[in-house]
């Protein structure tokens, strides 16, 4: 535990002193404002207009910068020398991966904070309610950034940067849509073909569950178990995708 704090501290001050962070910072105080001219524009209740836009610019800006963490990190030099430098000194290998891992899932924590701050102010300020399934809204999404985070981590360990960055994209889009896909086959009675797409929601993490932001805009209440089975499941594949992380590194030649 004491050899993954200095990494983790590490791996924060190298992700600020970079562009990227501030970058996307920029952009997501952009598209919230941007958001809030478009409700201003819009026909029909601007509250839920902004909200819906709003929470959508988020989104878009926090899983960007996840996807790109994950993608690049260890394309970059800096990461490269560290890895030579680090690794001997260290008495359990993965000690470095899990340093790093827990460094870049604060800076999307830190950013997703200050990001949904901005948009809640606004609404609130607005005259929109914030209540509790607001924030369990906005945790979902959260969950969704270190979950694409992990997945984007995983490649970038076995291909390129930008091969790690467009399979984590087809891999979101799979999980997003799989859900609807199965739920179709089933009304049609394709009994084989669903079966099929059964399977895959065993290998691919439903984003779909986690996007509850429609399901707030028009029933803001939730069931707790839905809630809770979401998170546990949710957190199962953190899990997975950790030891498997830690297994390929482990596998590979520095």
């Amino acid at each position: 535990m004491l050899q993954v704090i200095p990494i983790v501290k590490l791996t924060i001050k190298e992700i600020i002193q970079g562009r990227v962070f501030f970058l996307s910072i920029l952009l997501g105080l952009f598209f919230s404002f941007l958001s809030l001219i478009a409700s201003e524009i819009s026909y029909g209740d601007k509250l839920k207009v902004y909200f819906d836009i709003g929470l959508g610019f988020l989104f878009f800006s926090s899983m960007m910068l996840s996807v790109f963490l994950g993608s690049t990190s260890f394309s970059k030099s800096n990461d490269t020398a560290s890895l030579y430098i680090i690794l001997p000194k260290l008495k359990y290998r993965s000690s470095f991966l899990i340093g790093k891992i827990v460094g870049y899932l604060f800076i999307i924590f830190l950013e997703y904070v200050f990001l949904s701050s901005i948009v809640l102010i606004v609404y609130s300020s607005a005259g929109g309610n914030i209540d509790l399934n607001l924030f369990i809204c906005l945790f979902f999404i959260l969950l969704s950034c270190f979950l694409i985070f992990l997945i984007s981590l995983s490649f970038s360990q076995m291909t390129s940067h930008f091969l790690a960055f467009f399979l984590s994209i087809v891999v979101y889009l799979i999980g997003y849509g799989l859900p609807n896909t199965l739920q179709i086959a089933k009304v049609n009675n394709m009994g084989l073909l669903a079966d099929f797409f059964y399977f895959f929601t065993f290998i691919f993490p439903n984003f779909f569950i986690l996007d509850i932001k429609e399901t707030y805009l028009y029933n803001s209440d939730f069931d707790p178990k839905f809630i809770l089975q979401t998170i546990f499941n949710t957190f199962i594949y953190f899990i997975i995708l950790i030891f498997l992380n830690l297994k390929i590194f482990k596998r590979r030649n520095f």
